[in-house]
This record gives C-alpha cells, sequence and structure tokens, in this order.
C-alpha cells in the first residue's frame, strides 16, 4: 500500500533565503549560504565559517513586541511557520466541566495561535474569552481546532470526546470536529507567561506542523546554553592540546 503524502504548507528561514521563494530561487541559482561567522567571537575557535541566516529581520515578519520577547532562533521559527501556516484558521475552544468558552486573540491560547500565523474564527477587542454561542459556532469552519482546559492533555482530550459523544449531532454540525481536525492541549497553555510563553509558542509550532505533516525543528533556551556550553569546552580542549602539541614540537 501506497503512502500518499500531501504538502499543506511551507515556510523557510534558511542561510540562502529567508522565504519559501528566497530559499528556492538560491536553489536554482546555486547560491551560497556559507560564509564568515558573524554571530559571535570566532578568535578562540578554529572554524571561522559557517552557514548563518542572514538579512532576517524579527519585527518584519511578526509582531514588534513579540519579537522583542523571543530568542533570534524563536523569531526564526515563528517566521517560518507564519509562512506556512498561512491562510489557515482556528477555533480555540477552552473548557471547564460543561461550560464551554472560546478565546479569542487576546487570549493566551490565542494570542499564540495568532503568533504563528493562524487566523481566528472569532474576534472580539473588547475580551480575551467569551462563552461559547452554539448558534453562531455552527457558521465557523476553522480548518483545526485547539482544545484546552483545567486537565493535563490526555485528560482533557477523555473529557471533551465524552461531551461531543454526547451530543453528537451538535459538534458533528463544525466540520472540523466531525473530521477530526482537533487538538487537546495541556494546562500550561490555559495561563502562562514569560520564558514559559516562549517556550509554548515553540511547542504549539512542533504541534500544529506535526499536525499538518509539517516537519519543523525548534530548540528550547536550555537545549541552546547547553550546545553553546559544550561548544566552547570543546573549543578549550582543542586550544589545550594544540598548546601541548606547540609546547611538545619547541621542546624537541
Amino acid at each position: 500500500m501506497k503512502r500518499r503524502v500531501v504538502v499543506t504548507g511551507m515556510g523557510a528561514v534558511t542561510p540562502i533565503g529567508n522565504t519559501v521563494e528566497e530559499f528556492w530561487n538560491g536553489i536554482k541559482t546555486g547560491k551560497v549560504g556559507i560564509g564568515p561567522i558573524t554571530k559571535f567571537d570566532t578568535t578562540d575557535y578554529k572554524v571561522k565559517l559557517a552557514a548563518e541566516v542572514k538579512d532576517f529581520v524579527g519585527k518584519e515578519r511578526m509582531d514588534f513586541k513579540a519579537a522583542k520577547r523571543m530568542e533570534l532562533f524563536s523569531q526564526y521559527a515563528v517566521a517560518a511557520a507564519k509562512e506556512a501556516f498561512a491562510g489557515k484558521s482556528v477555533m480555540v475552544l477552552q473548557s471547564s466541566g460543561d461550560a464551554h468558552y472560546i478565546q479569542t486573540e487576546n487570549g493566551t491560547l490565542g494570542s499564540m495561535a495568532a503568533m504563528i500565523g493562524l487566523e481566528n474564527v472569532y474576534t472580539n477587542d473588547q475580551s480575551s474569552m467569551v462563552q461559547l454561542d452554539y448558534e453562531q459556532a455552527l457558521d465557523y469552519d476553522p480548518d483545526i481546532v485547539m482544545c484546552v482546559g483545567a486537565e493535563d492533555a490526555e485528560g482533557h482530550k477523555e473529557l471533551m470526546e465524552k461531551a461531543f459523544a454526547e451530543n453528537p449531532e451538535y459538534w458533528n454540525s463544525i466540520p472540523a470536529i466531525a473530521e477530526g481536525r482537533v487538538l487537546y492541549l495541556p494546562v500550561s497553555y490555559v495561563s502562562t507567561a514569560g520564558i514559559n510563553v516562549i517556550d509554548g509558542i515553540n511547542d504549539l509550532i512542533g504541534t500544529v506542523a506535526d499536525f499538518y505533516g509539517i516537519e519543523v525543528e525548534t530548540i528550547s533556551v536550555d537545549e541552546e546554553e547547553e550546545s553553546e556550553e559544550a561548544t566552547g569546552e570543546d573549543a578549550s580542549e582543542e586550544n589545550a592540546s594544540d598548546e601541548a602539541e606547540e609546547s611538545t614540537a619547541e621542546t624537541k
């Protein structure tokens, strides 16, 4: 049985282009992305060349305030995700027991979804969350429904699937729910702040990308720091080894 693959979106931030179009043109023209390292001082390193992302301006690809709060690697991920998810819509459904609410772009998860390029089917500048209008919701046709509540992801999934099963006539009238285009997210997306927002965005990018079959790789701040520390240690060991070899050669 052959596996069918459908490309539902593409986004690119690369050393040879910061959009899909630029990246593809770079490939066609044989553009070289390798050059001198500019992001940090290479004085104590043997390696002086790398394939860095160039001419990337975060505030031109996302909200200025959001860009200021993000590390550069997160800005790359958000910019590529926004391009890949462009034109896709979302309904953010927050539930507590039998009560269901819909988040706007002002809500925690709603704002994260907007940051990565998903268009909210419900807009309300006066509130971050309102009680779900069951009749009005039937007019929505989101590409994806994000469900979040006061449980962990699996626990909330169990509760919501039970709610869907108790009133299938209504919930199946929303195509995304009827077709299983639903993401169940952990309680951390209900209320989060500071660096947790950035980690949440990175996680959300990966979750939505997996849903759409898009391969995206992001790293956390901790992983980046560990990588830098490891690189620094390796460089120190190499320098020490070189000095020992030079000393031995001089002695001889």
